[in-house]
């Protein structure tokens, strides 16, 4: 990630460097054949991709409303694609690579032109802004694959999460057309099993948030990491969420009964949030009021995400693990709020 913030800092400094870093693009995707493979409408989509000025739109409204990243992501050719460029370039061992700066760089800068498909698709629609509620994604493991998440559910609370910084995942809104591609995986492949991933998406506290947002009022808070793209999709009918950059709290892993496709599974329930400072604003604080803000949002969205998980733990009846939850909460209060008393007398938070 060193290398990543590295590239997302070069790009966001050197914007007006952007046909540069579009060519570097081209000519990226053109050596990994994602022209070579493409149906014709595949490649209009591409090439509308490839030939566009995008800026954020809360900077310049005059680029806010072409989504051509949003729609090549919802086409199979798109997504296959995208995430064949990003796991090339995020290989372990060429992102750290003499000589594969700009291979990293190429992958960086198209995930920040999703950064801003979506930033200006929730400004155009702000009914879409700030999604919550229940998401779920259905894939296939191997029962070895499915031990290992029951080995993760033992170990503590306070270590069952897992992040994945700017990957991209698709969930839906239905059961059923989640666990369609689950099910299709497990007829091809008969050592694995349907596996279905329950996503509750919820916000941070409004309150919390306003006390980042009255520190920090230039700093632009956003909602990128769940947006509802059906209105862009090739498929509008599946009820597609995007999920950009999820960091989940892992709550439980247990066998139901799925009434959408009349069988028992293994379903694992986590939490996310749907708040982030993805912005060119975050940069613009400068080093050391940035690494205050970094600070403080990071304990504001800790607080607001222990007391969600505590309230659904309880709701599953799992009791010494909503407990753990309080205690996660109480400790990160008691962090802020001496830290907002201070803050008020002038003094950086800790």
């Amino acid at each position: 990630m060193g290398e990543v913030r590295k590239a997302i800092e070069y790009i966001r400094g050197r914007w007006s460097d952007y046909s540069i870093f579009m060519q570097e693009l081209r000519e990226y995707m053109d050596r990994l054949g994602s022209f070579s493979t493409s149906t014709e409408e595949d490649r209009r989509t591409l090439e509308s991709l490839l030939s566009s000025s995008k800026e954020w739109g809360d900077r310049s409204p005059t680029h806010a409303n072409s989504f051509d990243v949003l729609h090549l992501y919802t086409s199979q050719f798109g997504y296959n694609t995208i995430f064949g460029l990003l796991n090339v370039a995020f290989r372990t061992d060429a992102v750290t690579e003499q000589g594969q700066e700009k291979e990293l760089r190429s992958a960086v800068f198209l995930i920040e032109l999703l950064n801003i498909d979506l930033f200006n698709y929730l400004l155009r629609d702000p009914l879409k802004s700030g999604f919550q509620g229940i998401v779920y994604r259905g894939v296939s493991f191997t029962e070895e694959e499915i031990d290992d998440f029951r080995t993760f559910a033992t170990i503590p609370v306070r270590d069952r999460y897992w992040s994945i910084p700017l990957a991209m995942m698709s969930a839906s809104t239905s059961v059923g057309t989640a666990l369609e591609f689950a099910l299709r995986d497990v007829a091809q492949d008969p050592t694995k099993r349907p596996f279905l991933w329950r996503i509750h998406v919820a916000n941070i506290d409004p309150d919390l948030l306003r006390i980042y947002n009255e520190r920090f009022p230039s700093s632009v808070v956003t909602t990128l990491c769940a947006v509802p793209v059906d209105e862009v999709s090739r498929f509008p009918q599946e009820g597609e969420v995007l999920l950009r950059g999820p960091w989940f709290q892992f709550i439980r892993l247990h066998k139901e009964f799925v009434d959408d496709v009349g069988m028992v599974m293994d379903v694992m329930d986590v939490v996310m949030l749907n708040t982030n400072r993805d912005h060119p604003s975050v940069a613009e604080l400068g080093v050391e009021r940035g690494d205050e803000a970094r600070r403080l949002f990071a304990l504001l969205v800790g607080i607001s995400r222990a007391r969600i998980c505590e309230h659904l733990a309880l709701e599953y009846g799992l009791t010494s693990d909503a407990e753990e939850f309080e205690r996660i909460h109480e400790e990160q209060a008691h962090h802020l709020y001496p830290a907002t008393i201070r803050d008020r007398l002038g003094c950086l938070v800790s």
